[in-house]
Parts: structure tokens; sequence; C-alpha cells
């Protein structure tokens, strides 16, 4: 069956759509080529066909290559095929009539393409975030000499960055979820725990509301400026008991209804009784998301949300040496968000970015400043915006 919300002819017609994109550049095909565990970067897949690869990434040895990843092939005339590792499909989702087990991916894509007279000239390819060097040369090994591997990531970037309706409504659904997760971590920051007892908490209730990380950001006291409380793995402290006056802030992310992200994050000081500098940089935070997201709407480019977010910096006094790097915390990347859905998505508030905001975008805006982390996800209405972790405090201190 398809998924909660999603109809088998919305997977049909996306497919359709992906078809039509090879039509118009000429290609044979259009291979799209995902991950599956851990939670990341399954999207593109999952998107057209309502799979994921579901086996971990094992070593290659002879017929076992890539079994962490699936692959559809979708043919300028004709009917898709899935390949994927297992075909275990207990809740029956799959949304391909033509789906195969593969052990040996790359090389059963090849025989694929071959079998359907697609094997030679333009093949298109989405994996720019996917596939392996080894899968790379793997595949242009078992195909024709004549055939040209064409990157064309943009078809499903594009497609995915505007939410049907369902999709809307999947969203709304992952946002109750992270509002809750949200709420759950942050009540438990309390004198005495450690950071691994505080995620511990949270995620207790996002299993059992149906949910999964991707990975859990947080940092406090000596290291509340740095993203994370720690450079190991997991990364999270479980030996520092937390002290009254510790900066905290959390980012919680990962797929919390079918597949569908949610994604932001708040920020507090145990004991809730914030010292002057502190609460400069979390009403800071708070503030510099807000500015943004009151210029979300159609028209504008994703670029002018960055420069709003970088005149905010200035005019306000924070971090204005960084706001040549570009962003919110430019020393991981010059952004102050990116799109969101199945995973984090295209496009990002980055400088210069010409892409247009349109309706039914959905997007998370993000900050830190000195250890006070704050984002929100926003969906782009016809008129402007409706902001999805509306429902979620913004300032947890007294």
């Amino acid at each position: 069956m398809a998924a909660p919300g999603i109809s088998r002819d919305e997977f049909e017609a996306r497919q359709r759509r992906v078809a039509e994109a090879a039509r118009d550049r000429g290609y044979s095909a259009i291979v799209v080529w995902s991950a599956g565990l851990p939670t990341a970067w399954y999207g593109d897949v999952f998107y057209l066909a309502n799979h994921h690869a579901m086996v971990c990434q094992l070593p290659r040895s002879g017929a076992l290559h890539s079994s962490s990843f699936c692959a559809l092939i979708v043919p300028a005339d004709g009917e898709p095929v899935l390949l994927t590792t297992t075909l275990a499909d207990t809740d029956e989702r799959i949304a391909v009539a033509d789906a195969r087990a593969a052990t040996h991916l790359p090389q059963e894509v090849a025989r694929v393409l071959a079998e359907k007279g697609l094997a030679s000239g333009r093949i298109g390819l989405v994996a720019h975030e996917t596939m392996l060097a080894s899968s790379y040369h793997a595949l242009v090994a078992n195909l024709d000499r004549g055939a040209v591997l064409e990157p064309c990531d943009e078809v499903l970037e594009t497609m995915r960055a505007i939410k049907s309706p369902a999709e809307l409504a999947l969203m709304r659904d992952a946002a109750g979820v992270g509002i809750e997760w949200v709420a759950t971590t942050m009540n438990a920051i309390r004198e005495g725990r450690t950071e691994g007892e505080i995620v511990g908490e949270g995620l207790r209730y996002l299993s059992a509301a149906g949910g999964e990380p991707y990975d859990v950001i947080i940092s406090s006291g000596p290291n509340a400026e740095q993203i994370w409380g720690s450079s190991g793995i997991p990364h999270w402290n479980s030996d520092r008991a937390l002290v009254r006056g510790d900066m905290v802030h959390v980012d919680l992310w990962g797929p919390a209804r079918d597949g569908y992200y949610t994604d932001f994050g708040r920020s507090t000081v145990v004991g809730r009784k914030p010292t002057g500098e502190q609460l400069e940089v979390l009403e800071g935070s708070i503030d510099l998301i807000e500015s943004i997201v009151a210029e979300i709407r159609p028209g504008v480019t994703f670029g002018d949300l960055h420069e709003r977010g970088l005149r905010w910096l200035v005019e306000n006094g924070f971090r204005a040496a960084d706001a040549e790097g570009g962003g919110g915390h430019s020393d991981v990347y010059p952004s102050f968000g990116h799109g969101l859905g199945l995973g984090v998505e295209y496009p990002q508030l980055i400088a210069d970015d010409p892409t247009v905001v349109e309706p039914n975008m959905v997007i998370a805006v993000e900050t830190m400043l000195g250890g006070a982390f704050f984002e929100h996800n926003v969906v782009v209405t016809e008129t402007g915006h409706e902001v999805l972790t509306a429902a979620s405090p913004s300032r947890w201190w007294d």
C-alpha cells in the first residue's frame, strides 16, 4: 500500500514526470540512485517508489556490491524498474510494479538497461549525494562502450522542493512530532543530568511516536559555543553533569512521519535564570530567525533571505565579522537554513542564491549565536508563510 496520505496515483505521476524529463533532455532513461541506512539521502527513490534500501552497508565481495543502496530506472518510454538488495516489504509499500532483488546493484542496473534497450547513448543519473566511486566505476564498466552517464540531479531537486497537499499534511504531522520531541528534550534539561540522559528522554518519546533520529545536536556549559557536545561518536557528552547556569542548545532532526523530516531546535540555561550576557544571545537568536521568517513569501529569492540575515547581524552587532563568512554559524556552513522534506533538501539559504521562493516549499531557518541555537520550520503559502513549529515555545527560561 502507499504511504499514509500519499496515494499510488501520486507516486506514479511522479514517475511519469521523471520520464518526461528524460524525453525532454534526450535521455534513453534516468537512473535514480539512493541510500537507505542510516536514514539519510534515501529521498529520491523513496519519493518515486515509496521504498528505501533496508540492508546496511556490507563490505564488497564478489556478487555483493552497494548493499545499502537501491536504484530506480525510469525509461523515457516504458515502465520503471526498481532494483534493491531485498524485496522484504512487510507493509506492501512499494509503488513500482516491476521490483527486483539485486545483490550486485551496479551490475544489475546495467543488465536491466541492456534488457530494455537503453544501455547506449545518453543516460541521466541522479546520484550526486549518494553514489560511491566504486559503484560508479562498476556501473560504467558494465554499460555499453557508447553509453554516457550525465548528472541530472536537478530533476529531483526541483520536483521535491514543491510539496503536494499530501506531503504538506505529512510535514505538518512531522512538525507535531518534532514539537513534542523538542519539548520532551528541553523539559529533561536539569542540574545533575548529562547530555546523554537528556537525549535519551527525547529519543524514548520519538521512537514511540514513530520517528527516528538522523542525529541529535546538544551542547552545554563549557562546550555550548560548539555545535556538538562531543566530536566523538555519539555527538553528545554522557560523562559531564550539567550545573546551574550552563547554556544548553539542542537541534533535533530526522524522519518523524513516514520519512518526512522535522528539524528544529531551542536553547535554555540550566535553572532557567540566564545572565545578561546569556539573555542577549538567547533573545538575539530568536530575533534573527524571526526577522528572516518575516520576509518569506513567494517571489523573493533564497539569496534575499540570506541577505536579510546578514543585515540583522550587522545592524545588531552580533558576529559582524562572521557576516563576511555568510551565516548564522558559518564555521559549519555559510547558510541560514535549507529546504526540508524527505531529508535536508535543496535549496539552501546562501549568499546570492537566485532560487525563487514558491508556494508549498518547506524551509528550515536556523542560526546559532554565542551558544544559543534557534530554528523554525516554515511552509510557503500563496501570500506569505505559515510557521509549522510555532507551537514550540521560543523561550525556555523565566
